[in-house]
């Protein structure tokens, strides 16, 4: 699980802030994985297991091919997650939302200095969005008619120890500045 550090979350933001303006909280999200990748991985775990099941019943040397390919599959899954997976910072500054794209790295969690784009949304004109709450996560979108769609989903203690209560705090100063959002509680 990625953890960023606050001041280090509240600094990488710092470069996209104007003049007067404040962060008032942050919150890490992540775009997840596509519904193909978990098809291709489920299918992929099937034949492994049954090239394992018949290299149990044949010789030993097809039991250490077996294993070979299991040790390359899962570093091959991972790497592959990795690159598909796509790192947030979602703030919540005086004057709008800032959401920046982080670069997301093979091994280590991700650096908030190393980013790649950045999109923002002023308070009062904020498009149409949906917050999804549920107990281990939240789910946040945002659809703009002028830009692709944003989605991110939030842990609870992902990225920082209050993720959960930042989200929330984001989601409800939205509200108040611009009326309610589609709000969702769900078991997630």
């Amino acid at each position: 699980m990625a953890f960023i550090a606050p001041e280090r979350g509240k600094q990488a933001l710092q470069d996209y802030l104007g003049r007067d303006e404040q962060i008032k909280t942050w919150a890490y999200g992540r775009q997840q994985s596509t519904l193909l990748m978990v098809v291709c991985v489920l299918a992929t775990e099937c034949a492994a297991m049954l090239l394992t099941a018949w290299a149990w019943a044949g010789s030993s040397d097809l039991l250490l091919c077996t294993l070979v390919f299991w040790a390359a599959w899962l570093s091959l899954l991972a790497g592959c997650e990795r690159l598909i997976r796509k790192d947030y910072l979602v703030a919540l500054t005086t004057e709008r939302l800032l959401i920046v794209r982080l670069r997301t790295p093979l091994l280590l969690s991700p650096d908030p200095f190393d980013q790649i784009a950045h999109r923002d949304y002023p308070l009062a004109g904020m498009p149409p969005m949906e917050f999804k709450q549920g107990r281990t996560s939240s789910k946040l979108q945002i659809f703009d008619s002028t830009r692709p769609p944003f989605m991110a989903r939030f842990g609870i203690k992902a990225g920082r120890k209050d993720n959960g209560p930042a989200i929330l705090e984001i989601v409800r100063a939205i509200e108040s500045s611009r009326g309610p959002a589609k709000l969702t509680a769900s078991a997630t």
